[in-house]
């Protein structure tokens, strides 16, 4: 890799880091300066640079975070778990990266816990310590009971339903409207308000992202990376969806993002420790604790006929996807999908940022092309 003076990091739900563009539209170095970020970094709910209706907008977008490794352990009180709980969430934490906080797990644990308590069982299957569940944001719309976000964000879970039901298709698991019950949806204080025990969901409308299917030879294809989940209960408040798009336009997106300018104990050496905590200084970092935005214009978007596409200079983190991007009235425009960035090896800064919305055809075009 050092032979190469810029790498790209491209899908913020991987953090791959390869030489060139895995996905998306391609970016010469020639067109690097002309699409640096209006406002690099991650801004906070209080940042004099959000407007007013993008922050009562961003009330409506969520963590949302999706289990398919479970294992069967012992049952034990819930009082008896905090301990291994908080040890295993601070390991988790210190070393940057998207990590589920000591609050989610014991709220996580609590639900599989009462889960058991109420089926008698003196089994209880709840999801290992060491499983790699997705993480990721979401956002609510239309009556509240319906959440938008990026298909990858859910992914474990929609493979676990397909094994579970002897599915081999998406549009079956759609069609059936087969509940998904290992999604956890939680606010911006990480206070657990959907969960599959009282309020599970069924995909109604998906696109873009390939799915492997564990039953079955095909795999599972689409076009554009969201999934429209709908939930038996109301999750919480829905936000206006942007009837069009024009371009170019400011726009702000918002997510729960990783922590970055981490410390680098996790990286053997410090170009990958640099490229995995994505170190935006100057500019202002995430702490991985709390909702944060972006702020750019339009670069670019492309409509085909399942979604459109609108391409922008912000930056992106892993946590992200699935998260919500307004415009300056506070109204949705498109789903977070993917990010990139180009990296500089000589001078160890990110030069130049990119994410990826999608924007399903069902919310209205994108004009001003």
């Amino acid at each position: 890799m050092k032979s190469s003076k810029f790498l790209t990091v491209t899908r913020i739900f991987e953090l791959m880091i390869v030489v060139a563009m895995l996905s998306g539209p391609q970016i010469s170095n020639a067109s690097v300066q002309s699409t640096i970020s209006d406002i690099p970094g991650f801004q906070t709910i209080k940042s004099p640079a959000i407007p007013e209706e993008v922050k009562n907008a961003s009330a409506s977008v969520f963590r949302v975070i999706s289990y398919g490794s479970f294992k069967n352990i012992e049952t034990i009180a819930l009082s008896e778990a905090l301990p291994m709980l908080a040890a295993h969430a601070t390991s988790q934490e210190v070393d940057g990266r998207e990590a589920i906080s000591y609050k989610e797990l014991v709220q996580i644990y609590g639900v599989y816990l009462k889960a058991c308590q109420l089926q008698g069982t003196s089994v209880c299957q709840i999801p290992a310590l060491d499983s790699s569940p997705e993480k990721g944001s979401g956002v609510v719309v239309g009556s509240g009971k319906d959440l938008f976000t990026a298909s990858h964000v859910i992914e474990p879970s929609v493979k676990w339903a397909l094994a579970e039901h002897s599915i081999s298709t998406l549009g079956e698991l759609k069609e059936k409207r087969v509940l998904i019950r290992s999604i956890f949806v939680f606010d911006a204080q990480r206070n657990l308000v959907a969960h599959p025990l009282t309020n599970p969901a069924y995909i109604k409308t998906s696109g873009g992202h390939q799915i492997e299917s564990n039953h079955g030879a095909n795999p599972i294809r689409s076009s554009r990376d969201y999934v429209h989940l709908h939930f038996e209960k109301n999750v919480g408040r829905p936000v206006a969806v942007a009837l069009s798009v024009a371009n170019p336009n400011i726009l702000y997106s918002a997510g729960f993002a990783a922590c970055t300018g981490c410390k680098e104990n996790i990286a053997p050496s410090q170009e990958t420790a640099a490229l995995m905590n994505f170190d935006r200084s100057p500019a202002p970092n995430s702490t991985g604790t709390e909702l944060v935005f972006t702020v750019s214009s339009v670069s670019s978007n492309v409509d085909d006929e399942s979604a459109a596409t609108i391409e922008s200079n912000a930056d992106g983190r892993g946590g992200m996807s699935g998260g919500a991007i307004f415009d300056a009235q506070g109204e949705l425009v498109a789903i977070l999908s993917q990010a990139g960035s180009y990296f500089n090896l000589e001078s160890m800064k990110i030069v130049n940022v990119f994410t990826i919305g999608v924007r399903p055809h069902e919310w209205g075009p994108i004009t001003g092309k």
